[in-house]
C-alpha cells in the first residue's frame, strides 16, 4: 500500500488533467467561434490565408509553424461552415453547409497529406520472431564497429518500473533519458532507443552519421525494439499490457520527427541547450586591499569523467587573487567570506558536496582547513553551511543539528533524521484533525579556529541565540569510554552551567529557555533532562529519570523528547496493545539494551513536558474532548458522555500506512477502546458518539479497500453498537458511508454525516451528506454478550489477549470510575 498512489497525488493529478482539457477545449474551441462570426467572404479570404501560409511555410523547412497554420487552417474551414450557415436563411442551408464542412476539412488532409504535415502513426504488426533487450535492463554496450558505449546515471520509472540512463558513445555523442531497449540499424548509421516516462513514452532516433537527434514525444508505442533496417522500425509496447507488436517506416518516423544538431562541447557531442557561457567574476575586496578574480573553468576533456556532464551542471570558476592564479575551483553559485581588513578570505572549494575549506591570508597565501567537525558516532547528524564571520583567529560557519523524527506519530521503533525542514504535528483541532506546522533541527554556528589542527574538540559550537541575544556556547571536555558521546561544557553568557551536556539542545520558539541532556558514562545511558530558564537562571530538572534518544521539539512551552522504552522482535507486528515484549531496564544499566541487535527493535515513545515555574510536568499521551471525532482524528483521547459518569478512551489508531508522516486527511482505524467501566473493543477508529444518558457507545470499524471481503471502490465503515448496561456488542451489515462523523445521539436514534471519498480534502465541507437511522434499528441488530476477564468485560475473539489487556495502565480513568 506504501507504493499506491495517495488520495491527495491522485487529485493534484486530476487537476492537472482537468486545466489541460481545458486548455485544449479552448485552443479548439476560440479560434472556430472567432472565424464564424466573419461574414463568409470574410472567412474565405482567411481559409484562402492560412492556405497559403501553411504552404509556404512547409516548403521553407517551418514544420513546426506549418503544423500550427494547419490547425487554424481546418480551424478556419469549420468556421466557414457555421458562417455560411448563419448567413443563408433558406431549409438548403444545412444540407449545403453540412457537404461544405466535410468536402473542406478533406481537402484540408489531402493537403497537409501533400506538405508532408499529417502524421502517421505505427501500425499493428506481428512480433519478431527474436526480442529485443528488456525494457528493464541496463548496462553497457558496443557498437556495430565493436566498441564500448559506456552508460551511466541509470534509474527507473517509479519503482521497480523501466530503466532510464544516459549513453556515451566512442565518438562523444551523449544522450541523457534513454531507454533499456536500444537497437543500431542494419547498416549502423542509426540508433534507436524508447524515452521511458511516467505519462507518455516517446522514441529517439539518433544518425551517427550527420550527429543529428530525431525526437518524438507521440510515438510512444516502442517499449522494447526487435528490429531495425534503414527502412523500418519495429517493436513492441508495455510487456505489462498485451505486448503487442509495432512497426513504421523509417521515413516517415524522422519526417515527422523533431531533428536537431548535436554541438560539439569539448570532447562531447551534446543537444543544444549546455550553456557553456559563462563570464568572469570578480569578489572585490574591503577597501580594494586585494583583488579576487574567477576565471571560467572548463577541462579540456570530458569524456574520462565520471560524470561527463558534471562540470557543464555544476559550472566552476579558477580562482586567482592579484594576477595569482591558483588550482581551486569555485562553484559559479559560491560567494567567498572577506575579512573586514581585506588581508584574508575563506571559500568553501568544489563543484558539489562535499566542499572543502580553504583559506587565503596575504603574505601566506592559500591552505586548506580541516574538516568543521568531527561528530561521534551516537551524536546528532550536523550539517555546516556557509562561512558566516572571518576573524583574525576564528572561522564561523553556520549549521543545523540534523531534524529528529519517529517513524509513526508518537511513537516509533526508529529515530529518523532529517536535513532540512520536515512537516510535524503541532495540535488537534476540536475533532481530532491534525493541525501542521514545520520542524526543523537546532540552529548552530560553529567556532572553528584557523590554526586547527582537525583533532575533535578544538573550537566551540553556538546554539540560537536566546533572549537578549546570548547563544549557549558548547565546549568538548572529553569522549565517553566507549567513545560513543561527548561530554561538554555548556555556557550562556556569563552564567556556566555545573556539570556535563551533550550536544543535542533544543532553544526554545520564546528564546527563554535551553533544554539539555545531562552527560551519562557507560553502562549508564542519558536519562537527565534539563531546562536553564535564562530569565530566572535557575535549571530545571525532570524528576522521572526516562532512557533519552533524543530531542525532538520545544514550542510554546512544551518539550517533546524520545524515549526508549522497550524492544519488540525485528519480524513481530506491533499492535495496539502490544508495543514491544521486553521492558528497558534502569537507566543506570541501560548501555548494552539500546545497543543494536539484529532480532529485535527499540520501541520509543514521545514524551511532552510542560515548563512550569516549579519544575517539567510530564503531559498525558492523550487529549481529552468534548465532541465526537471525525475519521481522520489522530492520537489517543478520551470521550467522556453526557453526565460524566464514564469515559471511552481510544487509543493505538493509525492510518492505514502505518508510518510517520502526518496524512492528516486520511482515515484512521485499527485502534482499541477501553471504557472507565472496564469494556474492551478491538479494531475500532477514532469516530464514536456517546448516547444521551450515557447507555449506549456507538463506534465505527474502517475496513481498508484492499483487506475487504468483496470487491470495493472505497474504503468501508461498519457501526458498532455497546450497550454498557447490558455489555453487549452489536454490529451493523450495511457500510455506513466514507468517512463517517457522528453529529447526535437521542432517543430517537443515532445522526451522522458521510463524504463522497474516504478521505478528506479541502473542499469536502461542502460535501458533506447527513444521515440517520432510528434507535429501535439499532436494538433490532443482534447482540452478542461480552466475556468477563478479569476487571475487564471483552468479546470472545480478544480473551486470547486478556493478558495484553489487563497489563494496560488505566490509571487515567480512575477520576470517572470513582464518579460511578
Amino acid at each position: 500500500m506504501a507504493n499506491m498512489e495517495t488520495p491527495e497525488e491522485a487529485a493534484e493529478s486530476l487537476g492537472k488533467l482537468v486545466i489541460r482539457l481545458l486548455w485544449e477545449l479552448a485552443k479548439l474551441v476560440l479560434p472556430i467561434v472567432a472565424v464564424a462570426m466573419l461574414a463568409p467572404w470574410a472567412a474565405l479570404a482567411l481559409v484562402a490565408t492560412f492556405a497559403l501560409l501553411t504552404g509556404l511555410c512547409a516548403r521553407l523547412g517551418w514544420r513546426r509553424v506549418a503544423a500550427v497554420l494547419s490547425w487554424l487552417l481546418t480551424a478556419a474551414v469549420i468556421g466557414l461552415s457555421f458562417s455560411l450557415f448563419a448567413w443563408l436563411s433558406a431549409w438548403w442551408a444545412v444540407p449545403l453547409c453540412a457537404l461544405l464542412l466535410l468536402f473542406g476539412l478533406a481537402l484540408v488532409a489531402s493537403y497537409e497529406k501533400r506538405l508532408g504535415l499529417a502524421k502517421a502513426k505505427p501500425h499493428i504488426a506481428e512480433i519478431a520472431s527474436s526480442s529485443g533487450s528488456s525494457a528493464w535492463g541496463g548496462g553497457d554496450l558496443q557498437t556495430p564497429e565493436g566498441e564500448t558505449i559506456r552508460t551511466f546515471a541509470w534509474g527507473e520509472i517509479a519503482m521497480g518500473g523501466p530503466t532510464y540512463g544516459s549513453y556515451l558513445f566512442p565518438d562523444g555523442v551523449l544522450l541523457e533519458g534513454l531507454g533499456a531497449s536500444v537497437r543500431f540499424s542494419a547498416s549502423g548509421r542509426y540508433f534507436a532507443a524508447p524515452l521511458p516516462s511516467r505519462e507518455r513514452w516517446g522514441l529517439l532516433i539518433l544518425d551517427r552519421q550527420q550527429r543529428r537527434v530525431y525526437r518524438n514525444a507521440e510515438i510512444g508505442e516502442f517499449w522494447e525494439i526487435d528490429e531495425f533496417s534503414d527502412e523500418a522500425i519495429g517493436g513492441r509496447h508495455s510487456p505489462l499490457v498485451g505486448n503487442q507488436g509495432y512497426r513504421m517506416p523509417l521515413a516517415e518516423l524522422l519526417a515527422q520527427s523533431e531533428g536537431v544538431d548535436l554541438v560539439a562541447v569539448r570532447d562531447l557531442w551534446l543537444e543544444p541547450g549546455w550553456s557553456v557561457e559563462l563570464g568572469g567574476r570578480d569578489f572585490p575586496a574591503p577597501a580594494a586591499a586585494h583583488r579576487l578574480r574567477g576565471i571560467p573553468y572548463l577541462p579540456e576533456t570530458l569524456r574520462e569523467l565520471e560524470d561527463p556532464l558534471q562540470p557543464l551542471r555544476y559550472p566552476a570558476l579558477r580562482l586567482e587573487i592579484d594576477g595569482e592564479p591558483s588550482d581551486l575551483l569555485l562553484a559559479a553559485d559560491e560567494l567567498p567570506l572577506w575579512r573586514d581588513d581585506g588581508q584574508a578570505l575563506v571559500c568553501r572549494i568544489g563543484r558539489a558536496w562535499p566542499k572543502t575549506l580553504w583559506l587565503w591570508q596575504a603574505g601566506q597565501g592559500w591552505r586548506e582547513l580541516p574538516e568543521p567537525w568531527m561528530a561521534a558516532d551516537a551524536e546528532p547528524g550536523l550539517l555546516w553551511d556557509e562561512p558566516s564571520v572571518l576573524s583574525q583567529t576564528e572561522l564561523h560557519l553556520r549549521g543545523r543539528l540534523a531534524t529528529a523524527q519517529l517513524d509513526h506519530l508518537g511513537f516509533g521503533y526508529q529515530l529518523q533524521h532529517y536535513y532540512g525542514e520536515v512537516e510535524t504535528v503541532i495540535g488537534h483541532d476540536p475533532e481530532g484533525r491534525l493541525l501542521i506546522g514545520e520542524q526543523q533541527g537546532a540552529g548552530l554556528t560553529r567556532v572553528l579556529p584557523l590554526e586547527a589542527k582537525g583533532v575533535r574538540g578544538e573550537g566551540a559550537v553556538l546554539g540560537e541565540a536566546m533572549t537578549g541575544g546570548e547563544s549557549p556556547r558548547f565546549e568538548w571536555r572529553r569522549d565517553s569510554r566507549d567513545g560513543r558521546l561527548g561530554a561538554y561544557a555548556c555556557r550562556i553568557g556569563d552564567w556556566q552551567l555545573e556539570g556535563e551536556w551533550l550536544l543535542d539542545h533544543r532553544v526554545s520558539d520564546c528564546g527563554r529557555y535551553l533544554a539539555l541532556i545531562a552527560f551519562a558514562e557507560a553502562p549508564a545511558v542519558p536519562h537527565r533532562l534539563c531546562v536553564a530558564d535564562l530569565q530566572q537562571r535557575v535549571l530545571l530538572e525532570f524528576a522521572q529519570r526516562p532512557l533519552i534518544a533524543g530531542l525532538l521539539d520545544f514550542r510554546a512551552g512544551v518539550l517533546s523528547l524520545a524515549c526508549i522504552v522497550g524492544r519488540l522482535g525485528r519480524d513481530e507486528r506491533d499492535t495496539a496493545l502490544h508495543r514491544y515484549d521486553q521492558a528497558a531496564p534502569a537507566a543506570e544499566q541501560a548501555a548494552g539494551f539500546v545497543e543494536r541487535d539484529e532480532h529485535s527493535r527499540l520501541y520509543q515513545r514521545c514524551l511532552a513536558l510542560r515548563v512550569a515555574a516549579d519544575g517539567l510536568q510530564a503531559l498525558p499521551g492523550w487529549r481529552l474532548v468534548e465532541r465526537p471525532q471525525v475519521a481522520n482524528a489522530d492520537g489517543d483521547f478520551i470521550l467522556p458522555p453526557p453526565g460524566g459518569r464514564d469515559a471511552a478512551w481510544l487509543f493505538g489508531a493509525q492510518s492505514e500506512y502505518r508510518d510517520g508522516y502526518p496524512r492528516e486527511r486520511h482515515p484512521r482505524g485499527d485502534g482499541c477502546l477501553l471504557t472507565a467501566s472496564g469494556i474492551g473493543l478491538a479494531d475500532v477508529g477514532p469516530a464514536l458518539i456517546w448516547s444521551a444518558d450515557g447507555r449506549y457507545l456507538a463506534l465505527t470499524r474502517h475496513v481498508p479497500r484492499m483487506q475487504a471481503a468483496e470487491s470495493a471502490d472505497t474504503d468501508l465503515w461498519y457501526l458498532l453498537l455497546l450497550d454498557m448496561q447490558a455489555r453487549t456488542l452489536r454490529q451493523g451489515e450495511q457500510h455506513l458511508g466514507c468517512m463517517p462523523h457522528f453529529l447526535r445521539f437521542d432517543a430517537h436514534g443515532i445522526e451522522w454525516r458521510v463524504l463522497p471519498t474516504d478521505w478528506e480534502h479541502e473542499d469536502s465541507a461542502a460535501e458533506w451528506q447527513a444521515c440517520r437511522q432510528p434507535l429501535e434499528a439499532l436494538l433490532a441488530l443482534p447482540a452478542v454478550a461480552l466475556q468477563p476477564s478479569g476487571e475487564l468485560w471483552l468479546p470472545a475473539a480478544e480473551l486470547a489477549r486478556a493478558e495484553q489487556w489487563q497489563g494496560l495502565d488505566r490509571r487515567h480513568l480512575l477520576a470517572w470510575c470513582n464518579m460511578r
